[in-house]
């Protein structure tokens, strides 16, 4: 049995809260991370998806205005979906406590009353943003994607996405220089890692397979800005408004306009003057 979502970005809300809360649970440090990929399809598959592909590809254009019955077997799938998300941090080398259903069951419990205090009042369903894929770009041979999900426009490589406006590619020397960087892979080697990252120190996308030109041109059509500093930098979207993603995005307001009302400030807050520019960029067109 699947759990229906409203959207894409009801989704990945639901997986990121999964997240927190086990790895609050097992007191990662700094330097411990678990595999995120691994870990989200486990989330995924508990929830009654075979991978996390599966379930973006389940989600449709238009979001679910009422969830089934289904949504009645969500506190079962959370104890699933924590099960299998404790069997991949034991795998990942985690120590965890004896009573493992107990402890997944007790995770499941706080998932559950974090979506509560998140899910959307009566009548509010058919106004959430839809999920959809804008736009596709293979350059250098690796195919990138912008789309637009509950929290505005993104970018991905089909694997790992960030929020444009608050994202931007930097180059990393070495992981000491960055003592607030996440998601650092000790396998990369150094002395130099082309990133994109979110805010100033969130590890999103390797972009170091691409030459000077390719991150030049991944810049260019995705509106992605490349920084300056040692430390990523937040345009609130002034490079994606000149950006191919934008035009994109632009064209599907123009085919799509009922649907294009619900894109609003509400579900833009790192481009806060999306609502805006689109409109300018619309009637230029008319």
């Amino acid at each position: 049995m699947r759990i229906p979502f409203l959207h894409r970005g009801h989704a990945e809300r639901c997986l990121k809260d999964c997240r927190r809360i086990l790895e609050a649970e097992l007191h990662l440090g700094a330097d411990q991370r678990l595999p995120a990929r691994r870990l989200r399809n486990a989330f995924c598959q508990g929830l009654g998806y075979g991978s996390y592909d599966e379930l973006i590809r389940s989600l449709s254009l238009h979001p679910v205005a009422t969830p089934g019955a289904e949504s009645g077997a969500l506190p079962t799938a959370l104890t699933k979906s924590f099960t299998l998300g404790l069997d991949v941090a034991r795998a990942s080398g985690f120590r965890l406590p004896k009573n493992g259903a107990h402890l997944a069951a007790h995770l499941a419990d706080k998932a559950l009353r974090c979506l509560d205090s998140t899910a959307p009042r009566p009548g509010e369903e058919r106004r959430a943003p839809p999920s959809v894929r804008l736009y596709r770009s293979t350059i250098e041979g690796r195919e990138f994607l912008a789309g637009f999900a509950v929290d505005g426009p993104y970018v991905s490589d089909g694997e790992d996405g960030v929020a444009i406006g608050v994202s931007s590619l930097v180059r990393l020397v070495a992981p000491s220089h960055f003592p607030r960087l996440t998601n650092w892979n000790p396998q990369w080697t150094l002395p130099e890692r082309w990133v994109v990252v979110k805010y100033s120190h969130e590890i999103r996308i390797d972009l170091s397979y691409l030459s000077d030109r390719g991150r030049l041109e991944f810049s260019r059509q995705f509106g992605v800005p490349i920084s300056e500093h040692p430390e990523g930098i937040d345009d609130h979207g002034a490079l994606f408004f000149r950006s191919s993603a934008f035009i994109a995005l632009c064209d599907w307001t123009r085919a799509h306009p009922r649907l294009a009302k619900r894109i609003d400030a509400r579900c833009s807050s790192y481009v806060p003057t999306l609502p805006s520019e689109i409109a300018r960029a619309n009637s230029q067109v008319s």
